[in-house]
């Protein structure tokens, strides 16, 4: 049977500082790691988000000089109504390619909605964090982003029958 050691020997034992050593290292290496992960998912989600509204003005383009009758007697060139239901419908689609998107909050605002004019869609949506402890990165559990697109909105100049 052995004796237990006295305590002035377990001062001077070197049987645990691998293990010591190992989380003294491993911590601060993987909260690195892990913020680096969150650091890329979100460069991720901003080019999704800016692909986003890439999409929602492209939508707007071809949405807000079509037939009224197609929907639901909506004035032509007005962002109301069915219109910018299907505005806000091909933005979602993109941003659903993104797991981390809350697409029941997103924002879709269009402007400049005039021939020959720019029109510039500006996409919000919420962006679920990952890990939430690593908040140097994404500043809590989520962040808003925001992307911003703009392009020559060239509608149509005749009537429909």
């Amino acid at each position: 049977m052995k004796r237990p050691r006295p305590l002035r020997d377990l001062w001077h034992a070197r049987s645990g500082a691998v293990l010591v050593e190992h989380l003294i290292v491993f911590v601060p290496t993987m909260f690195f790691c892990l913020a680096t992960l969150q650091t890329l998912l979100l460069c991720a989600g901003d080019l999704v988000i800016r692909r986003a509204a890439s999409a929602a003005a492209r939508a707007a383009v071809v949405v807000l000089p079509d037939d009224p009758r197609r929907f639901g007697g909506v004035p032509l060139h007005q962002y109301q109504g069915a219109r910018a239901a299907a505005v806000v419908k091909a933005t979602k689609m993109i941003l659903a390619a993104d797991p981390h998107f809350a697409l029941e909050g997103v924002s879709v605002s269009i402007t400049g909605v005039r021939n020959g004019a720019p029109l510039t869609a500006t996409v919000k949506a919420r962006y679920q964090c990952f890990a939430s402890f690593v908040n140097l990165v994404c500043g809590g559990s989520s962040r808003e982003l925001t992307g911003t697109w703009t392009q020559v909105y060239q509608g149509a100049d005749y009537a429909y029958e």
